[in-house]
């Protein structure tokens, strides 16, 4: 029996190996914290990131260029907390480097109330899609920047400038919708007064604008 249980702790050891407080599974001199020479099998959980996304399912390669979101990001301005009525609602979709605008036909101009929600959400995208192309969203003292990625350089695709707005609350959410690929929401609930205006820009593959408009949306 005691040479059983010698025998396994040496097969156990050899395939252990930790260097530099690098741990190696059946690998020599681990260059990471955690190295692995095989396939990682878990029946329950997942892996955490630092930024508290949990993933659960494998995550789909997203290296090549034409890997684009299926689904549109969408911006909906809402002009009151509770149960909005359809004419206060303006929602703007992203599609890749493009964006169509659709605005209530029956009341082109809104009125500039207090309470102004922002809702982001963008469906069906992968960590690594995300990452490299929607990952930006910027505020200073009245204007907010929606930007993406291209050829490594921050670009704005909309700005949305108030006379003055006051933050009430941002919240984010990612939640996994299967398949590698995740539902990512993300809210801001602020103050405004006074006039709210959207620019929108269009790039090519290279970065230039090929495209820009302005919109008063109320004044």
């Amino acid at each position: 029996m005691r040479q059983l249980v010698f025998i396994n702790v040496i097969i156990c050891f050899s395939l252990f190996q930790i260097s530099a407080q690098n741990v190696g599974i059946d690998i020599n001199s681990p260059t990471e914290k955690l190295q692995v020479n095989g396939v990682m099998h878990t029946t329950q959980g997942g892996v955490r990131f630092p930024d508290g996304t949990l993933q659960t399912t494998a995550a789909m390669n997203t290296t090549h260029t034409g890997d684009l979101p299926e689904y549109p990001v969408k911006m909906y301005f809402i002009y009151d907390n509770n149960n909005p009525p359809s004419s206060y609602l303006d929602w703007v979709q992203i599609y890749g480097l493009s964006y169509d605008h659709f605005r209530d036909p029956g009341n082109p101009q809104m009125p500039c109330l207090e309470n102004l929600i922002i809702t982001k959400t963008l469906d069906q995208f992968s960590t690594d899609l995300y990452r490299k192309n929607f990952s930006r969203l910027n505020m200073n003292d009245n204007e907010i920047h929606i930007t993406r990625t291209i050829n490594g350089t921050e670009l704005p695709v909309m700005v949305i400038s108030f006379d003055l707005m006051i933050i009430n609350n941002i919240s984010k959410s990612t939640n996994s919708v299967g398949n590698g690929k995740y539902k990512l929401q993300e809210e801001i609930e602020l103050n405004t007064t006074g006039g709210i205006t959207i620019t929108y820009n269009d790039y090519d593959s290279q970065g230039n604008v090929i495209f820009s408009s302005v919109e008063v949306v109320c004044n």
